[in-house]
């Protein structure tokens, strides 16, 4: 996928290139301009217009016109005004926590992510199995860990509790609250192991129809890991509370869940 188009932009660069639209919330990039003062703002400006001449991404037309290569125009034009985000968050245990923003435009998809603090890379993803290698280590996909059993389910609120308790080390009080919510004793160790020892946490969630709000919605799914399980935890209301719903999984099963959930023509 190399041949495809990609851009490294620092966070006042990528400001400067998507203030050019409209104003608005942009998913994935934070308002670096925030609390500033004016003057302040009017130079960080003048730096970033400055280094994208240099580095030829602006290219001067005239003397009071800049040329801005169609491709660009097209990734942040996406990443402006998106048909669908995806949002895709990870940890590996002991690494740092990871975010990347994947935008849908009509006829492009376009990732977006922070390389390393207040630095951006944005690239054309080709298709929607493309992202499937994109995001492998999100996806376990070195995983050989394999979750047996039933399906089990549980109240948001207890595993808050138990993921709590499990961070501070209390393991038995946490065995203890899952129980209590309904799991059977087996079910209660094996995942108060995984919160307590987690290999991989992983999130997914999907915007769709974003330019309409009354058809705008979110779905999502999380992965947890732990050093012999794996699950797709998937939310769900029952009765007014929230819920997770934790199916057995491996990493083929977790890739198939991707899929799936991924934004479709039918979405737009």
């Amino acid at each position: 996928m190399e041949h495809y188009p990609s851009l490294e932009l620092d966070e006042n660069e990528l400001w400067f290139l998507l203030s050019q639209y409209r104003s608005g919330f942009i998913v994935g990039v934070q308002d670096p301009y925030h609390g500033r003062r004016a003057e302040e703002i009017r130079a960080a400006n003048e730096t970033a217009f400055q280094s994208l001449v240099q580095r030829g991404i602006l290219q001067l037309a005239s003397e009071n016109e800049v040329f801005l290569a169609e491709w660009i125009i097209s990734l942040l034009g996406v990443c402006h005004h998106p048909v669908h985000s995806l949002i895709v968050q990870y940890q590996v245990a002991g690494g740092p926590l990871r975010r990347t923003f994947t935008h849908y435009g009509e006829n492009l998809i376009v990732k977006l992510c922070e390389t390393k603090p207040h630095h951006y890379h944005l690239r054309v993803v080709p298709d929607q199995e493309s992202l499937l290698d994109l995001f492998d280590e999100a996806l376990c996909s070195d995983s050989n860990s394999l979750s047996g059993g039933r399906e089990f389910r549980l109240t948001a609120n207890a595993l808050f509790i138990a993921r709590d308790l499990c961070i501070k080390g209390n393991l038995q009080r946490a065995e203890k609250t899952l129980t209590s919510a309904g799991l059977q004793e087996e079910q209660a160790q094996r995942l108060t192991r995984s919160l307590y020892k987690p290999v991989r946490n992983t999130s997914v969630i999907v915007i769709a129809q974003r330019n309409s709000t009354e058809t705008q919605f979110v779905r999502g799914f999380s992965i947890l890991e732990g050093a012999n399980d794996l699950w797709i935890m998937d939310p769900y209301e029952e009765n007014g509370e929230e819920a997770i719903a934790f199916i057995p999984a491996n990493a083929e099963k977790v890739r198939a869940r991707f899929l799936e959930i991924l934004p479709r023509r039918s979405d737009a």
